[in-house]
């Protein structure tokens, strides 16, 4: 049951925002099962790799498949270079530098867009999408987020993407980048998610993403956005209170 809990938070999440899901799986894995830190990142890939699939899916003509290659090139290189480094971290380390992205997130996320912020595709240099893709990787090893915290600002500032673009693109992004980096970390953990978790998971993951597409079919777009903003700030907050409690209480 506690699975298919995460599984529906997490893919509510990440329909409706395009992001988020690691920020709602790491503390409920900590919560219900009493994970360390560092197991729930790992555990959390799974999850939200499995999240971020089935919002392709139902969301496929809108994903920019190009761009999330040349990213995803980068993010093996990135995750490659810093596994051995995330052994070596303390716990302290890793969620000092999980707090510093979640408040780069919600700076990004409410920034006012101006005109002149915003980027044509066609200027993005593949140098520039390349490093965008080895930092999402170093990021998504060492804490377990999936990128999308910061590739949905990327993806819309700096590639001038629209809301549905960023958001299709962003899971295609982050189920490629998930899947590399639980796959590099598999030798160096002791831990694994049960198969029976797993099914459970997928099936709230589908759950909420029915409900999710509903919903945002039935919204404006200025609606959608504002309820996107303000869900992701919501998520955020929840998630810096509840492993700061757990850590520091």
């Amino acid at each position: 049951m506690e699975y298919f809990i995460i599984g529906l938070l997490v893919g509510s999440s990440l329909a409706l925002t395009g992001s988020g899901g690691a920020l709602l799986a790491i503390p409920l894995l900590i919560y219900f099962f009493n994970l360390p830190l560092k197991v729930a990142n790992f555990f959390s890939l799974v999850i939200v790799s499995l999240g971020a699939l089935i919002g392709v899916i139902s969301d496929y003509e809108n994903v920019k498949f190009k761009k999330s290659m040349v990213i995803v090139t980068g993010s093996l290189l990135g995750s490659y270079l810093s596994i051995g480094l995330k052994s070596e971290l303390s716990d302290v380390v890793i969620l000092g530098l999980f707090f510093l992205i979640c408040f780069l997130s919600l700076y990004f996320v409410w920034r006012p867009r101006h005109p002149k912020d915003v980027f044509k595709d066609e200027n993005v240099a593949i140098i520039n999408q390349i490093l965008i893709g080895v930092l999402l990787g170093v990021l998504t090893t060492l804490t377990g987020l999936g990128g999308g915290v910061l590739l949905l600002p990327i993806f819309i500032s700096f590639f001038g993407m629209d809301d549905r673009h960023a958001v299709a693109t962003s899971l295609a992004t982050i189920f490629l980048s998930s899947i590399i980096s639980f796959s590099i970390q598999i030798p160096y953990q002791a831990a694994y998610p049960n198969f029976s978790g797993i099914i459970f998971t997928i099936f709230g993951v589908l759950v909420a993403n029915y409900l999710m597409k509903n919903l945002i079919k039935r919204m404006s777009k200025t609606k959608t956005i504002r309820v996107r903003k303000i869900s992701y700030s919501l998520i955020v907050i929840y998630t810096l209170v509840s492993i700061s409690m757990k850590e520091f209480l």
